[in-house]
């Protein structure tokens, strides 16, 4: 099941059985349910950060034990437009601090 609609976003739930929503299911979760704490990802809906496991949880009304991994999830709402971040840490001096497993950015020395 695949949707060229882009305002229909596509999750495949444990299981491997693939479902649809939209952006008005999202809104209807963003409108009667208040975001949880954020642990490593968000979604901004209405002006308000959301864990994308809430989003889709609440959307498509599943056992949360059906619902994938944040990455699966942000992936869908990212596809229906919807913004999304990722927490970071800072040092002392208010730089982010990158873990060591993530490529580090600037100039390659030679």
């Amino acid at each position: 099941m695949t949707s060229d609609d882009p305002n229909i976003g596509e999750i495949t739930l444990q299981g491997g059985y693939a479902v649809c929503f939209d952006r008005e299911d999202v809104e209807n979760v963003a409108k009667t349910h208040d975001p949880k704490p954020i642990e490593t990802y968000a979604v901004l809906v209405n002006g308000r950060l959301y864990g994308p496991r809430q989003l889709i949880r609440g959307a498509l009304n599943v056992d949360p034990k059906k619902i994938p991994n944040s990455q699966r999830c942000i992936e869908s709402l990212r596809r229906l437009g919807y913004p999304t971040f990722e927490t970071c840490t800072y040092n002392e001096a208010g730089y982010i601090l990158v873990p060591d497993w993530r490529p580090h950015g600037g100039s390659k020395q030679k």
